[in-house]
């Protein structure tokens, strides 16, 4: 008994550690990934972020999908690109909220723009209602571009967005709660 005992010990202490490494290792790699990217190193930051990714890191995520969408050090890819900006949209929130906000500008746009999905003005309004309710801060063009979009669609088409929106945000707030 004593025996097993000193064996499945040693076979946590073996383990449990290769799962902090793990997670210090996909930190340390995203910093690094971040840092080339804003240096404007993209060929750097594109090699770190898809090693990255595959993890399910929204940050790498948003940075890979930004990069498809501006054609920063890689060919424009706006189906990549709205595949990307859309998982981080949804899943950025609980780790950066400003950036999450980017994101669900950045997807508000490429819906009213047709940017590598079908248009799409209440799914536009949907995204910058979320993008303006969590924001930490305000902004007056964001707003504008609310009302824009509201001009666009009908009362019925508003209330369904604003909905649905209210739900992402509810849901999202709960998941940040657990």
């Amino acid at each position: 008994m004593n025996k097993l005992y000193k064996i499945i010990l040693i076979i946590i202490m073996v383990s449990f550690p290769k799962f902090l490494l793990s997670a210090d290792m996909v930190g340390y790699l995203m910093d690094q990934a971040e840092q080339e990217y804003n240096e404007k190193n993209y060929s750097k930051a594109y090699t770190a972020l898809q090693n990255i990714a595959p993890t399910g890191h929204p940050k790498a995520i948003y940075l890979l999908g930004n990069m498809y969408l501006e054609g920063l050090g890689v060919d424009k890819n706006y189906e990549a690109a709205h595949e990307m900006i859309l998982f981080a949209s949804q899943n950025l929130y609980k780790n950066d909220k400003i950036m999450a906000s980017e994101a669900q500008n950045k997807l508000s746009e490429m819906y009213e723009k047709g940017m590598g999905t079908i248009k799409n003005n209440i799914e536009a309004y949907k995204w910058l209602y979320i993008a303006n309710n969590t924001s930490t801060t305000s902004n007056a063009n964001s707003l504008n571009a609310l009302n824009s979009l509201k001009s666009l669609i009908s009362d019925k088409e508003e209330a369904l967005a604003i909905k649905e929106a209210k739900l992402f945000i509810f849901n999202t707030s709960n998941k940040e709660d657990n």
